[in-house]
């Protein structure tokens, strides 16, 4: 018993110290200035984080509110208090699994910009409401038996306490499900795309897919390179990451900013021959295609190394595109005469 006792403390530590670094930077007891303490610390001023994740408490919690709703926290907190009550019972194991999701969340809220770590919360979080619904069950098998006097009759006992857990849990399911219901009802009234690329970026790719070989490059925006060439089993100028600047190689940066400064902004055309001549060489092709659309224009207007767009692509007007290529001895080779442009131009042009 006493050994119990003391295997128990560890994990309750763990609940514990969840709990309290939960609620004193709730009350704001508890502040962070800066969110990569604990990567700066290991790795010095190399690592500081994604940037576009370098969040605050703030925004980990608003994170959470918008992929939960009030009822999936009250059975997640139901299903840990049933759980770790079970727990010096007969069901050891459910304390253990109650501390994973509390150090989850530990590891979640410490002073640390990147949400990948958000990952762990949704298992952790689902064997917990999991078991507090076996809880449930056994409380009503508890009851039932006595209530209805129905000891020789287990498998109805079993079937009334499961009974009584569907019908709490299957409203809650379906609950469950509004944060990603409405973002998606938001999306389609907006008339958006629901993806961080269009169906006609799909299409082009498809096609390049079927009517280009795969040993030639794609020259455009890195986020359309990155896209297209994934889609399409092309090859891109510089070894491809994603999606952030930091993962890439210097050259890769070199490249991508030429293809921005030498090519589409370039206004000699002899010299974006010999930039584009170039980087074929280099990878071993005889053939670039060019693509251009609304993200590749605001590339080039804009200061961001990787321009991303999340609601697919406006429709562009064909003399925006023949002012970026301006002139340059590409052949159009396939458009959908609205939001993509691709060109083809070959090494011996």
């Amino acid at each position: 018993m006493i050994n119990s006792k003391i295997r128990a403390i560890i994990p309750i530590g763990i609940i514990v110290a969840s709990m309290l670094l939960y609620v004193l930077q709730v009350g704001g007891l508890l502040t962070f200035h800066d969110n990569f303490v604990i990567s700066k610390y290991l790795f010095g001023n190399l690592y500081e984080g994604v940037p576009v994740a370098d969040v605050s408490f703030d925004d980990k919690v608003d994170y959470i509110k918008k992929g939960t709703t009030d009822g999936l926290v009250i059975a997640l907190i139901v299903g840990g208090i049933l759980m770790v009550w079970r727990s010096f019972h007969d069901e050891t194991i459910y304390l253990a699994i109650v501390a994973l999701l509390a150090l989850s969340f530990l590891i979640y809220f410490l002073p640390e910009g990147l949400f990948v770590r958000s990952r762990f919360l949704i298992p952790f979080a689902s064997l917990v409401i999991a078991g507090g619904a076996n809880a449930i069950i056994v409380l009503c098998e508890n009851q039932f038996k006595r209530i209805f006097n129905l000891h020789e009759n287990i498998n109805y006992v079993r079937l009334f306490g499961i009974v009584v857990v569907l019908i709490i849990f299957i409203p809650l399911l379906y609950d469950s499900t509004n944060p990603f219901r409405n973002k998606l009802d938001d999306t389609a009234k907006g008339n958006q795309v629901f993806a961080m690329f269009s169906t006609s970026e799909y299409e082009a790719g498809k096609w390049l897919r079927q009517n280009v070989p795969y040993n030639t490059l794609v020259v455009s925006d890195p986020f359309s390179i990155n896209l297209m060439t994934e889609l399409s089993d092309l090859k891109p100028p510089y070894k491809r990451i994603w999606i952030e600047p930091r993962e890439y190689p210097v050259e890769s940066l070199r490249i991508m900013s030429d293809i921005r400064t030498k090519f589409f902004l370039g206004d000699n055309n002899e010299d974006r021959r010999a930039f584009l001549n170039k980087i074929m060489i280099d990878n071993n092709v005889t053939s670039v295609i060019i693509i251009v659309n609304s993200r590749t224009i605001k590339w080039t207007n804009s200061d961001e190394l990787i321009y991303v767009t999340y609601s697919g692509l406006p429709d562009m007007q064909v003399s925006v595109i023949q002012k970026l290529i301006n002139q340059f001895p590409a052949k159009l080779i396939y458009t959908d005469q609205k939001t993509t442009f691709m060109y083809k131009y070959d090494l011996s042009s």
